[in-house]
C-alpha cells in the first residue's frame, strides 16, 4: 500500500470524525462521475475499501457536513477580493490558487448552492460558487486533476456566519472581482472608480458598497490607491446628501457589459 493511500485514508477517516460526509472521487478527477454520489453515507469502516487506488477525498457541502459550505473562488482577483469581504476561516486550495477555497459552517437555515458566472462557454467564465447541499468539492490531500495536490492554507476551525451574510458576501465578492478585472488604464481610472462606487452605492448598503470597492481596488493593483479610496467616500457622501453622481452609464461606457452582468447577480 503506498503512502499516498495512507495518508487519504487517514484525512478520510479525520473528516468523518469532524462530522463531515466524505465520498471517494476517482484518482485525478474533480467529479464522482457515478449516479446517486450525493445520497451516499459512508462510515469510517468503509473507508480501507473506498480508498484503496489513488482515489481523491470529496466532500458532500451542507446539510449532510452540518451546515458546512465551501466558497469556491475560481478568479485570482474573486481569491484577493474575499479577504476584505469575507471573515477568516479554514481555507484549502492548490499551488496555482492558494486559498481558493473557504469553508464556512452557515448559521440558520443552511443556504443553497449558487454559481456567480459569466455567460456563454468557456473554463474561466465561472466567477465564484456557494457549494452546499448537493455540491461537494475535493479536499486535501486529494490530487487535481492538473496534477496538484490540495493543502490546507488556513487549517482552523471554519468561522460560523448567519446564511444571508454569507451569501451576500459571496454576492459581494462577485462584484468586486468584476469590477477589479474590468479595471481601466491610466486616464480612466478616477472615472471609472467614481461611477462604480455610483452605481453600487446606488443597490447596496453604504457598508456593502464601501467594501467592494475597497477590495476591488486592493485586487487591481492600482497604485494611488489611497486617491481612489477618497473618491469612494466622497461618492458614498454625495449619494446620502442626495445629490447627483455618476453610475450605470459611464461604467458600461468604460467597461462594456459590466453592469449587466452586476444586475442579474443581484
Amino acid at each position: 500500500m503506498s503512502e499516498e493511500t495512507i495518508d487519504t485514508r487517514a484525512a478520510a477517516e479525520r473528516y468523518m470524525r469532524a462530522g463531515l460526509a466524505v465520498i471517494p472521487v476517482p484518482a485525478l478527477e474533480k467529479n464522482p462521475n457515478r449516479g446517486g454520489w450525493q445520497n451516499e453515507r459512508w462510515g469510517i469502516e468503509d473507508v480501507p475499501e473506498l480508498w484503496d487506488d489513488g482515489q481523491g477525498i470529496g466532500v458532500l457541502w451542507g446539510v449532510p457536513s452540518g451546515g458546512r459550505v465551501d466558497v469556491d473562488l475560481d478568479w485570482p482577483q474573486a481569491r484577493s477580493v474575499a479577504r476584505y469581504i469575507l471573515p477568516p476561516t479554514r481555507t484549502f486550495g492548490r499551488p496555482s490558487a492558494p486559498e481558493s477555497h473557504r469553508v464556512y459552517r452557515a448559521k440558520g437555515q443552511v443556504p443553497k448552492s449558487k454559481k456567480y458566472k459569466l455567460p456563454g462557454d468557456g473554463p474561466d467564465r465561472c466567477v465564484v460558487e456557494v457549494l452546499s447541499t448537493g455540491a461537494q468539492s475535493l479536499v486535501p490531500p486529494s490530487l487535481h486533476h492538473s496534477g496538484e495536490r490540495r493543502v490546507w492554507h488556513q487549517d482552523r476551525s471554519a468561522a460560523e456566519i448567519e446564511s444571508k451574510a454569507l451569501m451576500e458576501g459571496a454576492a459581494d465578492v462577485a462584484t468586486a472581482a468584476l469590477i477589479a478585472r474590468n479595471w481601466p488604464g491610466r486616464g480612466a481610472r478616477h472615472d471609472y472608480v467614481l461611477a462604480a462606487t455610483g452605481y453600487v452605492g446606488r443597490h447596496l448598503s453604504r457598508d456593502r458598497a464601501e467594501r467592494i470597492m475597497e477590495a476591488a481596488i486592493a485586487a487591481s493593483g492600482d497604485d494611488e490607491a489611497h486617491a481612489r479610496m477618497r473618491d469612494v467616500h466622497d461618492t458614498l457622501d454625495t449619494l446620502e446628501e442626495g445629490n447627483a453622481a455618476t453610475g450605470g452609464t459611464t461604467v458600461e461606457g468604460l467597461a462594456p457589459g459590466v453592469v449587466g452582468q452586476l444586475q442579474q447577480w443581484h
